[in-house]
């Protein structure tokens, strides 16, 4: 939760635009990578090998939607090109979603992702075999999970 928070410090929302949805036309499925009772990350499959340069499209379903400016979203979505063999990572965009809905995106931003467990959990595609069609399927099982997990 901890990335997901700096990262909503450093959003701006003056960015650019992205294309609209290009994390949704990128598909599914979705793997899950984890879960906590706060926050379910999922990812699209690596575009390469484990072992190689790879992209990918890491989907972040919050428990608590955030408000950043006048936007307020429940989904973070970050577009990562990750080095396996370095271990290295940059984020290349983001999009937010509001209840399965795009809200803002922008690109490109060439940013340095440094979140370590992810970037290993990516490569090293240590996840568990669970995957949801899409992100509208992976976000009503994270509404489910979160309603399970509330105290």
């Amino acid at each position: 939760m901890r990335a997901v928070l700096g990262f909503t410090a450093a959003l701006a929302l003056g960015a650019s635009a992205a294309a609209a949805q290009e994390a949704e036309q990128a598909g599914g499925p979705l793997t899950l990578l984890s879960a906590s009772a706060s926050l379910i990350m999922t990812m699209t499959p690596p575009e390469a090998a484990a072992d190689q340069r790879t992209e990918t499209w890491l989907w972040m379903f919050l428990r608590d939607p955030q408000t950043v400016s006048t936007v307020t979203y429940d989904t973070l979505v970050l577009r990562l090109s990750l080095d396996c063999g370095a271990m290295t990572g940059r984020r290349l965009g983001y999009e937010l979603y509001r209840d399965g809905a795009f809200v803002h995106g922008a690109a490109p931003e060439m940013t340095p992702y440094t979140a370590d467990n992810v970037i290993q959990a990516i490569c090293a595609q240590a996840r568990e075999v669970q995957t949801f069609a899409d992100h509208r399927a992976a976000r009503a099982a994270a509404t489910a999970h979160f309603a399970q997990t509330r105290s």
